[in-house]
């Protein structure tokens, strides 16, 4: 069920990203530290949209390897269980 699930939320996503497109057709002039380029508007707002997502990826991931690290220093430390699950809930 799960899976039929994030396929469907997946197909809506999709028709709208391709509703947005159609919509968003017109060219723009884009200044990049003196050049510029010439593209249409959603394929700007995809690149931005991209950009964000990777800045937030990398964010996240170094989260990911701090409370990974925490987690291993507790286990060679003997800690308690408790403390272990409190730990690994974060993540």
């Amino acid at each position: 069920m799960k899976k039929q699930s994030t396929t469907i939320a997946s197909i809506v996503i999709l028709i709208i990203i391709a509703i947005f497109a159609l919509l968003n057709t017109a060219t723009v002039v884009v200044n990049l530290f003196g050049a510029q380029v010439k593209m249409p508007l959603v394929l700007l707002i995809f690149i931005c949209l991209l950009i964000g997502a990777i800045i937030i990826y990398l964010l996240s991931f170094s989260n990911h390897l701090k409370t990974n690290k925490q987690l291993k220093e507790l286990q060679s430390s003997r800690v308690s269980k408790d403390e272990l699950k409190k730990v690994s809930k974060k993540d």
